[in-house]
């Protein structure tokens, strides 16, 4: 990933972070994802990793 690239996509999950302190990383990810990418994206990915059982990320 390109530094600057790298550097926001950072910054968003810090403020993503900040703002829902209670939340794990896997609710961090999700959200960005629906923020940069779209809710049904999200909703999809979400899906998808229920489905795939306990593997999953935390």
């Amino acid at each position: 990933m390109f530094s600057l690239s790298r550097s926001v996509a950072l910054l968003a999950l810090s403020a993503i972070r900040r703002a829902n302190p209670g939340w794990s990383e896997f609710e961090v990810n999700l959200r960005f994802v629906e923020l940069h990418y779209g809710k049904d994206l999200a909703k999809g990915l979400r899906e998808f990793l229920d489905r795939r059982g306990p593997g999953r990320p935390p």
